[in-house]
């Protein structure tokens, strides 16, 4: 039953609620788009529904079951039911239409009608290649493997998926935690990470269809764009998945995206678009602190694009006190519940020690020039886009690029991905400086017109109930056959978490004592042995290593462990500072059985 209940969890993470909201928004467009909608209104609306269970302290197998049969009902409702309504949104009314130019003539025009299609090729490659690499299909069947999605952010989901609390989140939103432990709990098992892995797998090529669809009134940003994420973030990704840092970047981008959808539109579009963009950008805020900067300067690229220009004072003084709710509602329930966290003790913040401590005494000067010579890439993107100061419909976009990577190079320089959110916005500022260039001197007219996934978009409904259906048919085999499914899950994140490379050496010999010494107990400071290691995880004792810890703490903590374990091999694997406290330790007939990354002691429990 895991794999249904895991496909059910994904189905819920990044379709249910989406579809629901996108027909309450009855919005008519092409297929990328409409996945583009339905997946990020999906994650944002989950997150609250996410915290709302575990504040009602009902987040649980019954109650996501219970919800996303009502969605199902709703879903079928929009469908096959509801007659649709007459006046609804097309995104977009302009479009391209390179496909009428039967012949490339020698014009200035022409050639560059020429280079557009071609740029616009070049990015649906990128796209393809990406969906399946590493960073899409083909890392299907992985785990989380890096430090902080590791020891934080799955942490977190498992935090939440079992206790419905999240531990000590340290001021972190808990948007990608919540998404994460929807597949959890509906299996009722935190060990099989495969599902919630799959959620970070969409982020990259939902960055390209992204790029994609503003690519009809910005070609030459979006393929500007779309070349600087391939070549960095996309090409880190691998290493990253797990971390807040893309879908943080991936989420403001589409923020600014859907206003860029409305941009020269009818005036019912321009709102519906606004509204999807607030959505998105209280999203961005939930994912990552980071994130937040964006409100900043979301109302001057609002200004900038004349969302709201044409509308009457009365109307336009209703939709900002309504597009202020909206992003308060999705930006900042997580940020008030830390607040509620750290009244009651069970939080604390590590905002001093990753804005000052991570650089090691250095001076902002020093910071600034180190931040330079590690990563020039970023400094050079950054002056690239100054020149966008001083274009209209680009001068907050770049402002809010440029601004965010000096704050980067002051306080979190001390690794790139920190400075991933200004990425997209700086290369389309850079990209739209130079479109707006070759538009004034060569009087393009922005009259092409894409044709590809029509057919897909006519046919939105059909594809889904054919989903359905399949579904449904596959439902009774995987039922079935759901025991055998479940063991070859388990080995398969047996055999994956074996493979972590700082992790298996230590890993297969404490994994063997399960053999050699059955009924042991470890004591341990190392965090991959109690967030990765399912078969030890009725035989481990945690200790958590921080500045507080004393050897009396240490000490104490295996005495009692010791107590209340009469008779059982007890084994200490501890790693880094905690190994210096079994320097003085009164278990003088400790034996060292091993020493790899850690080091394993055989105690005398007597």
């Amino acid at each position: 039953m895991l794999l249904l209940y895991g496909l059910l969890g994904l189905i819920q993470a990044i379709l249910l609620p989406g579809l629901i909201i996108y027909n309450l928004f009855n919005i008519k467009t092409r297929f990328n788009i409409f996945l583009i909608i339905v997946i990020g209104i999906s994650l944002a609306v989950n997150s609250n529904i996410v915290l709302l269970l575990c504040l009602l302290n009902v987040y649980n197998k019954s109650s996501l079951l219970l919800l996303i049969l009502i969605e199902f009902i709703f879903i079928i409702y929009f469908l096959f039911i509801k007659k649709k309504i007459k006046e609804s949104t097309f995104i977009y009314l302009n479009k391209f239409n390179y496909d009428n130019n039967n012949e490339i003539s020698k014009n200035t025009n022409d050639r560059f009608l020429y280079i557009v299609k071609y740029c616009h090729l070049v990015i649906f490659i990128l796209f393809a290649y990406v969906l399946v690499s590493p960073a899409g299909l083909a890392g299907l069947g992985e785990i989380f493997k890096f430090a902080d999605a590791v020891f934080s952010w799955n942490r977190w989901a498992v935090d939440l998926a079992t206790t419905n609390k999240p531990v000590n989140p340290m001021g972190y939103p808990q948007l990608l935690p919540a998404i994460f432990s929807i597949p959890y709990v509906l299996m009722e098992d935190v060990w099989v990470q495969f599902f919630s892995y799959a959620i970070c797998l969409i982020f990259p090529s939902y960055m390209f269809l992204i790029i994609l669809s503003i690519f009809e009134k910005f070609p030459i940003s979006s393929f500007i764009t779309a070349v600087v994420v391939f070549l960095w973030p996309v090409q880190k990704f691998v290493h990253y998945a797990g971390y807040a840092d893309f879908p943080v970047s991936i989420m403001g981008f589409l923020a600014t995206g859907a206003l860029l959808w409305g941009y020269k539109e009818n005036e019912i579009t321009r709102i519906k678009c606004l509204f999807l963009s607030v959505i998105f950008l209280g999203a961005t805020g939930a994912i990552k602190q980071a994130g937040l900067l964006l409100l900043i300067f979301f109302p001057f690229i609002v200004y900038e694009f004349s969302i709201l220009s044409s509308l009457k004072r009365n109307l336009k003084v209703k939709i900002i006190i309504a597009v202020a709710f909206i992003t308060i509602f999705f930006a900042l329930p997580w940020y008030i519940y830390y607040q509620y966290l750290l009244k009651i003790g069970q939080a604390t913040s590590n905002f001093q020690a990753l804005t000052q401590g991570m650089h090691e005494n250095r001076t902002y000067l020093e910071r600034f020039l180190l931040s330079i010579s590690r990563w020039p890439g970023i400094f050079i993107l950054c002056i690239l886009g100054i020149p966008g100061l001083f274009v209209r419909e680009n001068r907050f976009i770049s402002a809010f690029g440029i601004t965010y990577i000096v704050i980067w190079m002051f306080f979190y320089s001390y690794d790139a991905r920190n400075s991933y959110l200004a990425i997209p916005f700086l290369a389309f500022s850079v990209g739209l400086s130079l479109q707006k260039f070759i538009l004034s001197h060569y009087n393009f007219v922005n009259n092409l017109n894409f044709n590809f996934l029509i057919y897909i978009n006519k046919h939105k409904s059909k594809f889904l109930l054919l989903f359905l259906i399949i579904f449904i048919i596959l439902m009774p085999i995987i039922i079935y056959k759901s025991d055998n499914i479940d063991n070859s899950l388990y080995k398969r994140q047996d055999r994956k978490v074996l493979s972590i490379n700082f992790n298996d050496r230590d890993y297969k010999f404490i994994s063997n004592l399960l053999v050699t010494d059955p009924n042991f107990i470890i004591i341990t400071n190392d965090q991959f042995l109690k967030f990765t290691s399912r078969n030890l995880k009725n035989r481990l004792y945690y200790i958590e290593y921080n500045t507080s810890i004393t050897m009396n703490i240490v000490n104490n903590y295996i005495d009692n462990t010791l107590i209340n374990n009469p008779n059982k091999p007890v084994y200490l694997y501890f790693t880094d500072k905690l190994q210096n406290f079994l320097n003085d330790k009164k278990f003088i007939d400790s034996t060292i059985i091993f020493n790899g990354r850690g080091t394993l002691y055989k105690v005398n429990n007597k």
